[in-house]
C-alpha cells in the first residue's frame, strides 16, 4: 500500500479545518484552525461542555464510531458540524507503541502521520472451524457459551461462532482461552472511562477457572504437542501498556507469529509468579525455578490449535466466537503504516 499524498502539518489544518481530536475521558485535545477560530477556547474541555450530538442520539461518543453525526456547539454562539466520528483506542495504542509512536502527542501523531516513512508489518490472521451439535452441547452444558453472549442471545441467534471460511485479521495479539473470555467479559462503557485496566477487571473471575486442554502444531510438524493452560496467545508484537513486555521475542516484521502458553497453580499466587516472571524478562531474566506458574513459548509461521472442549477465540480484541479448532497464519510484510 502507497501513501497517497505526504505534505507538511500545517497543510493538514488547510484540508480538515473542523476537525476535533478527542481522548477516551471525552475532553478535546485539539481542533482544526477554522474551528478554533470560531469556538477559540474548546481545547481542554470536556465535549460534552462544547458539544451536544443532535442526530443521531446514541448516549456516548464511543457508541457513534464510524457513523455520521451532527454536532451543535452549546455556547452563545450556535455553530453547527456534520462529520463522521473515528475511535482510535484499544489494540490501536497497542500497535503504536510497538510503532514507538508518541501516542500522548496527537500533534506529533498527525505529523507522522502526514510526512512520516513507511514501513512494513507482518498482519497476522486467525480462522476457526464450526462447532459439532455434540461441541455445541458441551458448550450450552458447561457454560462455555454464556461466557460470550448472554441466554437470550443463543436462544434468538444460536452460539456465536465464524465460518471456516472467514479469516479475523490481527496486528497485535489473538488469544485461546483466559484471553478470550477476559475480551468478552469486558464492560464497553468502563472501557471507554478507564481504558486497557477494564480487561484486568474482566480477568479477576476467569482467573482462577478451568484450563485449557489442547493439541499445538506449529507448521508442517508430523506430530501434535499435547498441552494444558489457563490461557493461550498468538501475538505479530510484545508490549504491552505501562511499559510492560509479554512476549520479548515478537517483532512486528520479524514474518513469525510468537505462541505463550501460561499457566498457573495455587489461585492467585500463580498470577502473581506469572507477573514477577513478566516483570522479569523485561529486563532480560528468566525466571524457570518458580513451578506456580509456567510459560511456553513457541514460534511459527503457521499454527494450529485443537481444544478439548469449546473455548471463546478473540483477535485484536474482538471476539470471533466459540470453537475447538483454531488456525493461525502470518502474511510477512502484508501491511505499510506510517512511523516516525
Amino acid at each position: 500500500m502507497e501513501a497517497i499524498a505526504s505534505f507538511p502539518q500545517e497543510q493538514f489544518n488547510r484540508i480538515f479545518p473542523f476537525y476535533l481530536l478527542i481522548d477516551r475521558h471525552d475532553v478535546i485535545v485539539s481542533s482544526g484552525s477554522s474551528l478554533e477560530k470560531i469556538l477559540p477556547d474548546t481545547t481542554g474541555k470536556p465535549f460534552a461542555g462544547c458539544f451536544r450530538v443532535k442526530r443521531p442520539d446514541a448516549g456516548t461518543l464511543d457508541r457513534l464510531a464510524g457513523q455520521m453525526v451532527i454536532l451543535e456547539s452549546t455556547g452563545a454562539k450556535k455553530t453547527m458540524m456534520r462529520g463522521q466520528i473515528e475511535r482510535l483506542d484499544g489494540t490501536g495504542n497497542l500497535l503504536a507503541r510497538n510503532l514507538e509512536l508518541s501516542i500522548s502527542d496527537p500533534r506529533e501523531m498527525v505529523k507522522t502521520a502526514l510526512t512520516g516513512k513507511d514501513r512494513a508489518i507482518d498482519v497476522g490472521w486467525v480462522r476457526t472451524e464450526l462447532l459439532t451439535d455434540e461441541e455445541e452441547r458441551i458448550a450450552l452444558e458447561s457454560g462455555a457459551a454464556v461466557v460470550v453472549q448472554s441466554a437470550e442471545d443463543i436462544a434468538r441467534h444460536g452460539i456465536r461462532q465464524s465460518p471456516p471460511e472467514e479469516e479475523h485479521i490481527f496486528l497485535v495479539i489473538a488469544g485461546v482461552g483466559l484471553d478470550a473470555n477476559m475480551v468478552a467479559g469486558t464492560d464497553e462503557d468502563l472501557k471507554s472511562r478507564i481504558g486497557w485496566l477494564a480487561y484486568i477487571v474482566a480477568a479477576l473471575k476467569p482467573m482462577l477457572g478451568r484450563r485449557v486442554d489442547f493439541r499445538l502444531r506449529i507448521g508442517d510438524a508430523l506430530q501434535d504437542e499435547h498441552m494444558k493452560a489457563r490461557t493461550i496467545m498468538v501475538a505479530n508484537c510484545g508490549k504491552l501498556p505501562v511499559g510492560v513486555t509479554l512476549l520479548p521475542d515478537a517483532k512486528l516484521d520479524d514474518g513469525w507469529l510468537d505462541l505463550m502458553a501460561v499457566d498457573t497453580r495455587g489461585g492467585m499466587i500463580g498470577w502473581a509468579s506469572f507477573g514477577g516472571k513478566i516483570v522479569l524478562q523485561g529486563v532480560g531474566i528468566r525466571n524457570e525455578g518458580d513451578v506456580s506458574s509456567r510459560i511456553e513459548y513457541r514460534r511459527g509461521r503457521t499454527m494450529a490449535i485443537h481444544t478439548a472442549q469449546p473455548e471463546a477465540v478473540q483477535a485484536d480484541g474482538d471476539l470471533v466466537g466459540l470453537a475447538t479448532s483454531v488456525f493461525f497464519r502470518v502474511q510477512p510484510g502484508g501491511l505499510v503504516v506510517r512511523t516516525a
